[in-house]
């Protein structure tokens, strides 16, 4: 990683020096306006470096705009990547990137089982160079993308550390248009990876893999990656609510910003709480009414072994055709009553329901503010007395 305002002016010699000279610029069409895009097309054509621009990523990418995505890269046969925007433009770089060097038989080949086949990335990539302008997801630091998939409607992933980027440059002169909700949702994603990649599963409970090789990329947690998380925590307390009151406090986005790289290095480590407790994972996989994801897919980790309590499929159905999405029913439930686990939302969170109520988009816009002033602190504190 390469910090500083103004870093992304450095893009254009370091591609020179590598001897690249066509690249493939992944960003999407509002970014493509802004003054991050602008910076990074400025740099390459002062180093002479020709650029293909797709300014197309899906914000929460999908199979269908990543294939798109892919077939642009085949074509084009670019000898780096750049990526210019939030995760969902690196992810869908990095997937790019991945699927155009060694293109799978199966589009499913890479993903991540059960969904799909979860085999090994073959060799090398293409240099990526990963370029945030949110300071939210930490995909610049980590081997993870995540998809939408659409015909199973879950969100799934590919994981190698294969996918990480080559260089993550954090300038932080690329937030400053970031808008007040922006700004607190993208630092609630980081303080959601911090605390959860402090309090998740320890490595030393892992069984030790048979080869170094068979080392799954989120290993629980551990020493080193605890010290990514607990500064990553620290500087949301510290930082987020700043970074939301004054768009011009430089010093607090810019923290935020490395804040948010920090945290993806711990959970790029160290993995993030699984939950397991997902009704439209379960129906899509089992065909059999809600229940314990984790039962389904066979986890040992998962000792539960009851239903999500009151969420029948007449139950579901009714939510259908109300406009409900099947994720929104498990959460309205509050998870599993008896491992207390609450239900992962994937794709389907209740604030995507289409029916929701314009009384209730009301009320989630004045409550908004005050939530995301008060989560950083209070979080924070409930790590440390959690792993205390």
């Amino acid at each position: 990683m390469r910090y500083g305002a103004g870093v992304t002016r450095e893009l254009g010699a370091d591609l020179a020096d590598r001897g690249h000279h066509r690249v493939m610029v992944v960003t999407d069409r509002v970014v493509a306006a802004l003054p991050p895009v602008a910076a990074v097309l400025e740099t390459l054509e002062r180093h002479k470096i020709h650029v293909v621009l797709y300014d197309y990523v899906r914000v929460e990418p999908t199979d269908a705009s990543l294939r798109d995505a892919i077939e642009v890269a085949s074509r084009e046969s670019c000898d780096a990547f750049v990526a210019v925007g939030g995760g969902s433009a690196i992810d869908t770089a990095k997937i790019a990137n991945l699927y155009s060097t060694h293109p799978p038989a199966d589009f499913l080949d890479y993903v991540n089982p059960p969904i799909g086949k979860g085999h090994a990335v073959p060799g090398p990539l293409r240099p990526l160079f990963a370029i945030p302008t949110t300071a939210g997801t930490g995909s610049e630091t980590t081997g993870v993308a995540v998809f939408d998939l659409e015909r199973m409607h879950v969100k799934t992933g590919i994981s190698s550390r294969l996918l990480k980027p080559t260089l993550g440059y954090l300038d932080p002169e690329h937030t400053r248009t970031l808008p007040p909700p922006v700004t607190a949702s993208a630092g609630l994603d980081v303080l959601c990876h911090a605390v959860e990649s402090y309090t998740v599963i320890p490595f030393t409970d892992r069984p030790r893999p048979s080869r170094p090789a068979l080392r799954p990329t989120y290993q629980g947690s551990n020493p080193i990656s605890d010290v990514w998380s607990l500064q990553a925590l620290r500087m949301v307390a510290t930082y987020l609510v700043r970074a939301f009151d004054n768009p011009d406090d430089d010093e607090a986005r810019g923290h935020m910003l490395l804040a948010a790289s920090f945290a993806g290095i711990g959970f790029g480590s160290a993995g993030v709480r699984r939950r397991r407790c997902e009704a439209v994972l379960r129906a899509r996989i089992s065909g059999r009414s809600p229940a314990c994801a984790a039962r389904v897919l066979g986890d040992p980790q998962c000792t539960c072994g009851v239903p999500l309590h009151g969420v029948g499929e007449s139950r579901a159905a009714s939510f259908r055709r109300r406009g409900a999405r099947r994720g929104c029913v498990a959460r309205q439930k509050g998870g599993c009553g008896a491992c207390a686990r609450r239900p992962h939302h994937l794709v389907h969170a209740a604030a995507q329901c289409t029916r929701k109520s314009s009384r209730g988009r009301l009320q989630q816009r004045r409550h908004s503010d005050a939530r995301s002033r008060h989560a950083g602190a209070g979080a924070v504190d409930h790590a440390l007395s959690a792993r205390g």
